[in-house]
């Protein structure tokens, strides 16, 4: 059960190539709570496999890549369960084990589902700024230095400033939109801690800790930099940064979300799209990506990561490799 070396791997110092991740290494399983790596081996298989979900991610690895899917049946009974909850357990194949015609049901609608991860459990930081305060400081940000808030929860925005020693004060503009301040200054608190002034999403930020993160998120929420679409029952991002809006996804996804990212076409934005759902209440296993295809590919070098568990690897945080199962004795 092995994944191709040059699959990225989060960790618990940032994201790496697996065919770097060591014994001893910090990865996450399934939940987003911290493995420890206990053995590695790098082989060149015979055979390799990529895996296409429905968003467009993909995961390759060998013959013996296993996944732990939901089907049909287990969908079901999630969905009929008045409590949300399920002791049926979840299917595990190896992706050499699964034919074209057993991803479709007769229906054609996709017949296998992975379900997303738990938020991912990472350190907590100790960042210059506030995530919160930073949210809306760069979201709000022009290319001039100057602040507008304009159609913006302004009181609760002041509210959340007050508690952490930040102040906001408004000034009306001619063109009908509000100045804001902020005092002291972002700029100032990035400069006294030894930091560069940031232009984008740092990933000392999107790699916080949960509740670093979700402060994160909500600061984006709160400027308008992310903003709920009523059409779509969706919360949208538009940006043209194509790294901004992949380090905003890599946030979301990190909280066990599933996104949805569309390349331009008629203009030159980015949408990032996905459901708001990182509270406690959403049980393991509701929120998932079905399995489009799986093709046969050039074999590649891989890697064995023995942490006694499942662990998450690619983009979106998979998860895969389960553990090999204990010979009775």
């Amino acid at each position: 059960m092995a994944i191709t070396i040059n699959t990225p791997i989060p960790t618990h110092s940032g994201w790496k190539p697996a065919g770097d991740v060591q014994k001893g290494d910090i990865l996450f399983d399934n939940q987003g709570k911290p493995v420890t790596v206990k053995t590695v081996q790098i082989y060149e298989p015979k055979h390799c496999y990529e895996v296409t979900l429905d968003d467009g991610l993909t995961i390759s690895g060998d013959a013996n890549m296993t996944l732990v899917m939901q089907d049909k049946v287990w969908r079901d009974k999630m969905s009929n369960n008045k409590k949300k909850t399920t002791r049926c357990r979840f299917i595990t194949r190896k992706v050499s084990e699964l034919r074209p015609e057993d991803l479709r049901l007769p229906d054609r609608s996709r017949a296998f589902s992975i379900p997303t991860c738990g938020p991912v459990q990472y350190a907590n930081k100790d960042l210059p700024v506030p995530p919160y305060i930073f949210a809306v400081w760069l979201a709000c940000s022009t290319k001039n230095g100057r602040l507008w808030v304009n159609k913006r929860p302004i009181e609760k925005m002041k509210k959340i400033f007050r508690g952490y020693g930040f102040f906001i004060s408004t000034k009306k503009a001619g063109n009908r939109n509000e100045l804001f301040y902020i005092r002291p200054s972002v700029r100032d608190s990035f400069l006294f801690a030894g930091a560069d002034i940031p232009t984008t999403l740092p990933l000392s930020y999107a790699e916080a800790s949960i509740e670093q993160r979700i402060e994160l998120l909500e600061g984006f929420c709160d400027s308008g930099k992310v903003r709920f679409n009523t059409a779509r029952n969706k919360w949208e991002s538009r940006s043209p940064d194509y790294s901004f809006i992949r380090r905003l996804q890599g946030l979301v996804e990190s909280l066990g979300m599933k996104t949805t990212l569309h390349s331009p076409w008629r203009d030159l934005y980015y949408t990032l799209s996905f459901h708001k759902n990182y509270d406690k209440t959403t049980p393991y296993g509701k929120i998932r990506r079905f399995i489009d295809k799986i093709d046969e590919i050039e074999p590649k070098k891989c890697i064995f990561i023995d942490t006694g568990t499942q662990i998450l690897a690619g983009e979106g945080y998979i998860a895969v490799c389960w553990p090999k199962p204990k010979r009775k004795s």
